[in-house]
């Protein structure tokens, strides 16, 4: 039987009072549109649903798998996933089995700054001491607790340098510019074979030369995952971004009272898209560290070329070849 609308997009639970160490909270990212890898997701599954909701291989969508992934590392009722009001459908059938009161619907897409300070609000107000870790919903992970084990012990850095931002980067194998690049620079710490590296330059989707640089220099891919104290996070946004700080003022008042669906609207209606990397990451450089990633296969399926690529060096391109005349059925809950 299907289950009633959520009517109230972005109510937590309120935790008054607590005591005790930072806990860790997720915040994935499914806001998005895949526009560019749209027509391969079409022929997929014979709709014109965003990638994160698709399954490209196996039976779970690229929503469900990160799901799973950031779940072994964090309790699923501190995982807060982020989606725009038209996917609701979607996302609902793939997250029968979660708390629905992790779910925050945004009235409309307007780029991941918003995306990702709606939810940091809303953890806000049940745990203000939270440590968070972002996850986007569309990216590629082949070893997976591997790569959960980088996040971990970028969270565990964060102890000694708790004022970072502290992103995973990406070891390049070619000077691609269709990423963000993380160059570099002092090492800040070691622990158990990971190494912490100040930022020393941060640039979102460079053009040519500029990543062919960055890939001469020693640069990183930047993954969009990242660590941080929630106050660190709130306080640039706020230095940064201050129009979208000052509009969202009125959204954390409202949550979860009577007003919160027509503050939050109001509030979709006037901010414009903004990129968290590019708006807010790359003005900061100096506030961020890096944890390089080794021994992971990763990569954004930004476009079908991404996708035929990852699915050649696994084995798997037959099968989606074979998939692409065909219709194939979304992923539910008994998929996941």
């Amino acid at each position: 039987m299907p289950r009633s609308p959520i009517k109230r997009p972005g109510t937590l639970r309120s935790d008054p009072g607590r005591q005790g160490a930072p806990r860790l909270w997720g915040i994935v990212l499914a806001g998005g549109d895949g526009r560019r890898v749209r027509y391969l997701m079409r022929r997929l599954t014979g709709t014109d649903l965003p990638k994160q909701y698709c399954a490209v291989i196996g039976r779970r969508s690229m929503l469900q798998h990160t799901w799973g992934r950031v779940a072994t590392v964090i309790p699923r009722d501190r995982i807060v996933t982020v989606i725009t009001r038209h996917h609701l459908d979607q996302a609902w059938a793939q997250l029968q089995e979660w708390p629905t009161e992790q779910l925050l619907i945004q009235p409309s897409n307007r780029e991941t700054a918003p995306g990702l300070l709606l939810p940091l609000l809303a953890i806000r107000a049940r745990d203000p001491r939270a440590i968070v870790a972002i996850f986007p919903s569309d990216h590629f992970v082949e070893e997976e607790s591997v790569f959960m084990g980088h996040v971990e012990q970028a969270v565990r850095f964060l102890v000694d340098h708790p004022s970072l931002i502290v992103l995973l980067g990406i070891p390049p194998d070619r000077p691609e510019n269709g990423y963000g690049w993380i160059v570099p620079g002092e090492e800040m710490a070691r622990r158990a074979g990971f190494g912490l590296f100040r930022v020393r330059r941060f640039s979102e989707k460079p053009d040519p030369p500029v990543g062919e640089q960055f890939f001469l220099q020693g640069g990183l891919w930047n993954s969009l995952v990242l660590v941080g104290r929630l106050d660190t996070f709130l306080r640039h946004i706020e230095e940064v971004l201050p129009e979208l700080w000052a509009t969202f003022q009125a959204v954390a008042s409202a949550l979860g009272t009577v007003t919160e669906a027509r503050v939050l609207e109001e509030a979709y209606r006037v901010i414009p898209a903004m990129n968290l990397s590019a708006h807010l990451l790359q003005q900061i450089p100096h506030h961020l560290g890096v944890v390089p990633v080794k021994g992971v296969h990763w990569c954004d399926w930004g476009d079908g070329a991404r996708v035929f690529e990852t699915l050649t060096r696994i084995g798997k391109a037959e099968e989606l070849l074979a998939r692409l005349g065909n219709s194939a059925r979304l992923p539910s809950r008994e998929a996941a």
